[in-house]
């Protein structure tokens, strides 16, 4: 974590992570065990095939992720050779809901039906 925080101490202003004195993560950390980390990387592992198939079948188009009303599309470097626009017919952008913690996370890659 301090590889990532050059400011940590004892709670991180980058990822949300604090340490108890006997350097243990403490109760409000938002950390995954060894089987979740599993879990995670079985699911990113499965994403990343199947984007990759799409990408293969030809499905290019963008389709930038919206989270509490904030988009990707307003710092990104790449607008000018994507050209979404919300006002083209078929533009969307997918509305993600706010997941609480890494529990909930873990759950929904669990669980195929369910989206994250």
């Amino acid at each position: 974590i301090r590889l990532f925080d050059s400011d940590f101490d004892k709670a991180s202003s980058v990822v949300p992570v604090s340490f108890n004195k006997d350097g243990s993560f403490s109760s409000s950390s938002n950390v995954a065990d060894t089987e979740e980390f599993r879990v995670i990387e079985d699911y990113v592992r499965r994403k990343v095939l199947e984007i990759r198939e799409r990408i293969r079948e030809g499905e290019i188009e963008p389709s930038p992720a919206v989270l509490d009303g904030k988009s990707p599309c307003s710092y990104c470097e790449f607008s000018d050779c994507c050209r979404f626009d919300r006002r083209t017919p078929g533009f969307r952008e997918r509305r993600l809901k706010k997941i609480n913690g890494i529990t909930e996370t873990v759950e929904r890659m669990r669980d195929p039906s369910k989206r994250l």
